[in-house]
């Protein structure tokens, strides 16, 4: 390994790495890091190389932190300093953002696609990131393969934090425009990758804005997609979806029966108010309607309301 050299470095005399895989910085993210950095000072100092140019050091690994010392006022920032060619200092920098918890799934796919353009072996990769092997290789795939469109709906299903909980969004629930968690998205693009490359494109649209749509989980998704698959891909993703939500809907009615009869006759006469406040078609609808909404209340499911 290269030496190692941890001093203070001015912090106008450092630029951001251009291997860097994050595709924004949260504005508020950065300064609580700035908060913390104040009260109880850098824990961890940032990695940065010795290049040529205007600037004598580029940022390997630590640009929230540099970013959050910039913010504080502060003229320098402690620094390891490590002499590192361009493919050294990419895949260091990849690798410590590969293993953050933070990066959101998109730009991970991303990373690990670098990683592997790089020359480094799926197992290698495994082994320097702490990733489990078939979701690199899962993620590798779809960053591959996926169409655009379908990118751009995980992507959109991630613009905020609360994405990284793989629950769907309330800023993008009422939008138009297709959002859908990773693991969904990579249901959809395994199942339709053998088609040619317009079906494929168009077929990859539909799924998306149907399981967005319908707000399908990773189960239900992938039950659309076989049962697509399953029709010699002879029904539409529209229908697949919907015979996936008619499946929900009745597993719902089942579980509504169950709690029915468990509930005790002043509770039964209760449902039966909100049944008629609510103005819905049965006793079985209000009990789903009334365990929906006790666990969007909950934060256990996304909000329909």
């Amino acid at each position: 390994m290269a030496e190692t050299k941890l001093t203070q470095v001015r912090v106008k005399e450092i630029r951001p790495s251009h291997f860097q895989v994050r595709e924004s910085f949260d504005d508020k993210a950065i300064e609580e890091l700035a908060k913390s950095i104040h009260s109880y000072g850098l824990m961890h100092p940032i990695l940065v190389r010795p290049i040529k140019g205007r600037l004598p050091y580029e940022i390997v690994h630590g640009e929230r932190r540099w970013r959050a010392v910039q913010k504080l006022g502060e003229s320098k920032i402690l620094a390891n300093i490590r002499k590192l060619d361009d493919l050294d200092a990419e895949v260091t920098s990849l690798v410590e953002n590969v293993q953050r918890e933070d990066l959101k799934p998109h730009e991970l796919a991303k990373a690990l696609k670098r990683l592997r353009d790089a020359g480094l072996s799926y197992g290698e990769i495994s082994r320097r990131t702490g990733k489990v092997e078939s979701w690199i290789k899962n993620l590798i795939g779809f960053e591959e393969e996926a169409a655009p469109s379908l990118k751009r709906a995980v992507e959109r299903f991630y613009e905020t934090p609360r994405g990284l909980s793989e629950t769907p969004l309330k800023s993008v629930e009422k939008s138009p425009l297709p959002a859908v968690p990773m693991r969904s998205a990579i249901a959809i693009e395994q199942a339709t990758r053998d088609l040619a490359q317009n079906r494929r494109k168009v077929t990859q649209e539909r799924f998306a804005e149907a399981v967005s749509k319908f707000d399908l989980s990773l189960n239900e998704t992938e039950l659309a997609v076989k049962t697509w698959r399953e029709s010699d891909r002879k029904i539409s993703p529209e229908k697949a979806v919907r015979l996936a939500v008619k499946e929900r809907e009745e597993e719902q009615r089942k579980a509504a029966d169950v709690v029915w009869v468990q509930f005790d006759k002043e509770m039964q006469e209760g449902i039966k108010i909100v049944m008629a406040r609510e103005n819905l078609p049965s006793v079985r609808d209000t009990v789903v309607y009334l365990v929906r909404y006790a666990l969007e209340d909950m934060d256990v499911i996304p909000s329909r309301r």
